[in-house]
């Protein structure tokens, strides 16, 4: 019997041990695991916060693509001072907007954008900076934060060459439209007319058949129109028209002005107080010297350059055949009755295209897509007119009688005067668009975003 127990006894201890080595065994185990799970919950944390990161990086892009957008530069501006002007535009871009949590500021050769918060509880946030890498290119870098993992990404964005945006439309004027009797303006564009309005009651009055192809943007958002029970703006009258094709209080665009001084290297002949303007006459590359004030009561063949200076009331009365540009060198601030260009009598208008193969007009024929520039001058077409020529720009602009034809570029009026058209006035326009920059008019540098530059940075 004492071996039996002795035999339990010892069969007992065993069982002790073996329990301890299982205890040791899955103690073990469970602190692996715990370890384990707090590293697995540490990578899900950052692994969360980086995607935060890169989440904060990818919006801060997007809004400064939507803040540099089509800010632009002089082509004239030396390309070391094109930084300055973009940090200057784009922080009064942000401060007219009301952004006020987006803050810049620029040492000269950096703009930087302060942190701006996303989400203060994750503490995602982003910051960007901007610098000139080339003489065409600038930089921009957004750091994406959440905690303290952060993301970058860099893109590029190029200043790409282009026209004002005013020459899409067919008519822009900063003083109000006035279309009466049967008047048609044809645009081959949805944008065919841009309207400041220049605080005038009506912007935009239509009275008679008078018609508008395509849509009407104006700028003054407290002003009105006016159209009668006959006139139609893309296609539609009265209410429909109002609603549909016609929009009221859009973003101002800013009208270019022409360097008319590029032109008066082309002049040869002079007119002055001493030109027999009363029989019928040629003449080429002219300058009508200022206070000349001539009227041209026979016939006058014009080719080429006609150079106004100012004052002057220059008036054709009788048929005018125009084939190349005239200019008026007045000051486009200035609406004044002591700078007129009148065609009272019967037009006909062409490009520099129909010049003939001289080489007095060497050079003028690659000067394409302008017919008439004079800022701070009047002009009026009435009676027969024939246009086959190009961009129309001046202060104050009519056209009455039966004046009409076809415009290649836009029709521009820099005055708080109306644009009016009255009488059988009927007017095709070809507007040549942002590609194209009609002559006399100095191209802009336009910020273009560079997709294929995106590249992160871990």
């Amino acid at each position: 019997m004492r071996t039996q127990i002795s035999y339990r006894q010892e069969r007992r201890g065993v069982a002790l041990i073996i329990a301890m080595i299982f205890l040791v065994v899955f103690s073990s185990l469970a602190v692996s695991i715990v370890s384990m799970s707090g590293t697995n919950i540490q990578i899900s944390n950052n692994q969360h916060n980086a995607n935060v990161a890169f989440t904060a990086t990818e919006s801060g892009l997007e809004v400064f693509r939507y803040w540099l957008s089509d800010l632009s530069v002089p082509q004239s501006l030396a390309s070391a001072e094109r930084l300055t002007t973009i940090a200057s535009d784009l922080q009064s871009r942000l401060t007219d907007a009301g952004a006020s949590n987006i803050s810049t500021s620029y040492d000269g050769s950096e703009i930087t954008i302060s942190s701006v918060s996303l989400n203060s509880e994750s503490n995602q946030s982003f910051t960007a900076t901007i610098e000139q890498i080339s003489a065409d290119t600038l930089q921009l870098a957004v750091v994406g934060t959440s905690g303290q993992i952060s993301r970058t990404i860099n893109t590029d964005f190029n200043f790409v060459s282009r026209a004002n945006p005013v020459f899409s439309f067919g008519v822009a004027t900063q003083g109000p439209l006035q279309m009466a009797g049967n008047t048609e303006l044809e645009v081959d564009v949805e944008a065919s007319v841009y309207i400041g309005g220049g605080g005038a009651e009506y912007a935009l009055t239509m009275e008679g058949k008078s018609g508008i192809s395509g849509n009407v943007s104006i700028s003054d958002a407290y002003t009105a129109v006016s159209l009668s029970s006959n006139a139609e703006v893309g296609g539609l009258s009265g209410d429909e028209a109002i609603e549909n094709n016609i929009s009221i209080g859009v973003d101002e665009i800013a009208f270019p002005e022409p360097d008319v001084s590029l032109f008066e290297e082309y002049v040869q002949n002079v007119v002055d107080a001493n030109t027999d303007t009363s029989t019928d006459i040629t003449l080429d590359n002219i300058r009508i010297v200022a206070g000349t004030n001539p009227t041209f009561t026979g016939n006058v063949t014009l080719r080429g350059i006609v150079f106004i200076e100012q004052p002057n009331v220059v008036t054709f009365g009788g048929h005018a055949s125009v084939t190349g540009i005239i200019i008026g060198d007045g000051d486009v601030e200035v609406d004044s009755d002591l700078n007129q260009i009148v065609f009272s009598g019967s037009v006909n208008a062409y490009g520099v295209a129909e010049l003939p193969d001289e080489e007095q007009f060497d050079g003028i024929k690659e000067q394409t897509g302008s017919f008439l520039l004079a800022p701070g001058f009047s002009v009026s077409f009435s009676g027969n007119t024939n246009i086959d020529n190009g961009a129309i720009a001046a202060n104050g602009i009519s056209f009455s009688g039966n004046a009409g034809g076809v415009v290649n570029g836009t029709i521009m009026n820099y005055s708080q005067e109306p644009v009016s058209l009255s009488g059988n006035s009927n007017l095709v326009l070809n507007p040549s668009g942002t590609i194209t920059n009609p002559a006399g008019f100095t191209p802009i540098k336009v910020l273009t975003f560079v997709p294929a530059s995106y590249s992160e940075i871990h």
